[in-house]
């Protein structure tokens, strides 16, 4: 299966035009495809409904961060939303980038949501690189150049860095880079939930051409059960229906239907908010019963 162009959204304040801008003719010369809101006009409910259609739809996220970005209450929304969505996809990857220095004290008060991510910036001190260096930072970020060795990056190669660098492969469909790196993750940390998580969609993927990668993905999800299970019990109550449904959508992929329908209805059962838990039970159940209206 052949690679796709990386799927890229982009939030930021209309005072960061032209620092956006930078940033998506840059991209503009590699096998991306950028969506970010251009007009910055007044929103109204079918706009807000392309939005929210394009953030679904894109697995990589960036967000430009600013005095005018913390300001605004649509930013903020987006943000939100993005961050929300990603808690039960660990596929998804999002880059806070710093357009402009930031007070501490206010991005504590009004974006802590934001705080775990590891931000594009001055050695995370809320301080912006120059536009030129958050570029090449934001290349290396999403894999899109090589780091030259011995440059110093924004991120480590610690297991948790590994992971991240991931998943810009998987959301272009490189699963063979994608597994070298989770594979390497859990070599340093095999109680690591999203590096299990993130080979178990490497080996789904790779599975529609080879029907043992299908068995290898359940594997996966398996053990990011186990993890989830392992995990504090707020953790747990995220994690454990995320990765039940992974393992049902292996189980289905196997054909093992019977056990797929209880992964999805053990998912439910924990989390009957969690939409795409309903979705897999119902995909399941139109399998099981093609017939059924």
């Amino acid at each position: 299966m052949g690679t796709q162009d990386m799927r890229i959204f982009i939030s930021h304040s209309h005072e960061d035009n032209d620092f956006c801008k930078q940033l998506v003719d840059t991209l503009a010369g590699f096998p991306v495809d950028v969506w970010y809101d251009q007009t910055n006009l007044t929103r109204g409910a079918v706009i807000t409904d392309e939005i929210a259609r394009e953030i679904k739809q894109r697995p990589i996220s960036l967000f430009i961060l600013s005095p005018a970005a913390m300001r605004s209450g649509w930013v903020k929304l987006e943000a939100r939303g993005i961050v929300e969505q990603s808690v039960h996809d660990p596929t998804r990857m999002i880059l806070p980038i710093t357009a402009q220095p930031l007070n501490h004290d206010d991005f504590i008060e009004s974006w802590l949501f934001l705080q775990g991510l590891k931000r594009i910036e001055a050695d995370q001190t809320y301080q912006p690189l120059s536009t030129d260096e958050a570029i090449t930072h934001l290349l290396w970020a999403l894999a899109l150049e090589n780091r030259p060795a011995g440059e110093q990056s924004a991120f480590e190669a610690k297991a948790e860095d590994l992971v991240r660098q991931s998943r810009p492969y998987l959301a272009r469909r490189d699963y063979q880079t994608t597994l070298a790196l989770v594979d390497e993750a859990i070599r340093g940390d095999n109680s690591l939930f999203d590096a299990w998580f993130l080979k178990g969609e490497a080996h789904l993927g790779m599975g529609a051409s080879e029907l043992g990668n299908y068995s290898l993905a359940r594997e996966s999800f398996l053990r990011s059960v186990l993890q989830a299970q392992a995990s504090d019990k707020a953790k747990r109550a995220v994690l454990l229906p995320t990765a039940l449904c992974g393992e049902g959508r292996a189980l289905m992929a196997l054909l093992r239907q019977a056990e797929a329908r209880r992964c999805f209805k053990n998912a439910v059962a924990l989390d009957p908010h969690y939409a795409d838990a309903w979705s897999g039970q119902r995909c399941q159940e139109a399998v099981m019963s093609p017939h059924r209206v």
